[in-house]
């Protein structure tokens, strides 16, 4: 779950504040984003179908990651999946059907996580957004100029998916 990507790193390749800089110097693929229909949907959907909607690709794709903080925000992520659904037992077909036409959820399997949460963020509680905050900053490290990065023995840089 890197920063967004730096600038100066995509149109130069290289960055004049190098570790420093707040932004992520790691090649990422393009980014995927929703189409029109996919995004008018997501914007039709309450907070608790948004949630219900997106959690499930976030939790798949932490899964990968064998990671005792990513775990703790799994966890966080899979109870408010659980209260999301008990609070919304009704079942609107109509909105379901939209679902399925415009194959929202194929979209959303090709996404990072990043992007994922970007789009989950708005419906997000805020201790929730907190810890995704401080597992993100350790995810990439940020030096100052000059600085070196050592790392200990079998230790090892995280990234995200």
């Amino acid at each position: 779950m890197c920063n967004a990507p730096c600038v100066h790193m995509l149109k130069n390749g290289s960055c004049h504040l190098g570790f420093a800089c707040g932004f992520c110097h790691f090649v990422h693929g393009r980014k995927k984003k929703l189409d029109k229909s996919q995004r008018s949907i997501l914007q039709e959907a309450d907070t608790g179908q948004r949630l219900a909607i997106i959690l499930p690709h976030i939790i798949q794709k932490m899964a990968q990651l064998a990671d005792p903080e990513v775990g703790k925000l799994a966890h966080m992520l899979r109870q408010q999946l659980q209260l999301v659904t008990e609070s919304s037992r009704e079942n609107n077909d109509n909105f379901h059907k939209k679902l399925r036409q415009v194959q929202i959820h194929r979209s959303l399997e090709r996404m990072n996580c990043s992007a994922l949460f970007d789009l989950a963020m708005p419906a997000l509680p805020e201790n929730i957004l907190q810890t995704f905050a401080a597992v993100q900053s350790q995810m990439f490290p940020f030096l100052s100029p000059g600085e070196q990065m050592v790392l200990p023995e079998g230790s090892v840089l995280k990234f995200w998916l």
